[in-house]
């Protein structure tokens, strides 16, 4: 199991970590920044996903990385309804110091960046 860093929830500020989301779940993490033209493709991507019946046992986490509460509120100004109202797909943002605790546990160098964790939480690169 990966080391364990705080994440907050995009929509409620709620202070939780991947593990704790992830316990006991199929997950992918995605991990985007704003200033990526491809992320927000990315995030297209996972909802789109969600909605298969292959993946109906597959929890999906996107964690806006290195964004602090200003970048945040451009995030939730553009995430549309159906994105952020999508029950299958959870959204959180970390500060900077948080993404490069991350960087080093999950071994990514650039966004966007998936990971898929087992049900022990064990790392499956996609």
């Amino acid at each position: 199991m990966k080391a364990d860093y705080p994440i907050k929830g995009l929509l409620d500020l709620q202070e939780t970590t991947i593990r704790t989301v992830a316990r006991g779940k199929k997950t992918v993490v995605t991990f985007w920044t704003t200033g990526c033209a491809r992320c927000s493709r990315s995030l297209d991507t996972i909802d789109r996903y969600s909605t298969f019946d292959r993946c109906f046992d597959i929890e999906f986490i996107s964690v806006c990385c290195g964004d602090e509460i200003s970048g945040r509120n451009t995030v939730l100004h553009n995430l549309s309804a159906a994105r952020a109202q999508n029950p299958r797909t959870l959204h959180y943002f970390v500060t900077q110091e948080e993404k490069e605790h991350l960087k080093v546990a999950y071994n990514f160098t650039h966004v966007p960046y998936y990971v898929m964790l087992d049900e022990h939480g064990g790392t499956r690169m996609l």
